[in-house]
């Protein structure tokens, strides 16, 4: 239901043609609420699925066969491309907290991101001791107890970050970045999972 909040929002405030975004068949998996209902009520439409932007040239996918085994491969094409990130987590409702790739992949890639999931995960992210961009934007929407309203306050700040100056926005945040970096890196050394990182991520790239 998240993701379709995102389409329909994006659309509805002409954002698509400025955006890569892919909402794809082929990842397996299924709806266990009604909120996606509720989200077309909201938006008084369905999303247009699958989608895949104009935008993307299929050369920037890490793979020339897309299944759902590309998400665990950071897109570094893709980001070269593209300002920011949004993060649309698989659990989306209620106060779950769920550290996937998808968060591991913006945090590994310095990338300043809005996520659209459940209540608390950034406070579950600061916890952990990452850091995100309260003072870029209203992350006050990490609080808000209603879904939709929560989703809704997120995609207002992903279209206020999308009208800053980017490179003063990553001026201000580049060390923060820098950390979350160094802090995923170094999590993953404590927990013995350098190795998987090292299959997943170009040499080149990890220090």
């Amino acid at each position: 239901p998240n993701r379709d909040f995102l389409w329909l929002y994006m659309n509805q405030h002409g954002m698509l043609d400025s955006s890569i975004v892919t909402y794809r068949t082929g990842f397996p998996g299924s709806v266990t609420d009604n909120y996606s209902e509720m989200v077309y009520k909201h938006f008084g439409s369905k999303p247009s699925w699958p989608y895949v932007s104009e935008n993307l040239d299929p050369t920037w996918e890490p793979f020339a066969e897309v299944k759902n085994t590309i998400s665990f491969y950071i897109p570094w094409n893709i980001y070269k491309q593209t300002k920011y990130s949004v993060i649309c987590e698989t659990i989306s409702i209620e106060n779950d907290f769920f550290f996937s790739e998808k968060v591991m992949k913006v945090l590994y890639g310095q990338r300043v991101f809005v996520h659209l999931g459940a209540r608390g995960f950034l406070k579950h992210l600061h916890t952990l001791g990452f850091q995100t961009f309260g003072d870029i934007i209203d992350e006050s929407y990490d609080t808000e107890p209603s879904n939709l309203v929560r989703w809704q306050r997120a995609c207002d700040q992903m279209q206020a970050l999308s009208k800053m100056d980017y490179q003063l926005v990553y001026d201000k945040v580049r060390s923060r970045l820098e950390h979350n970096h160094r802090h995923l890196h170094n999590i993953c050394n404590h927990l013995g999972q350098h190795e998987l990182l090292r299959r997943f991520i170009p040499s080149e790239i990890l220090a």
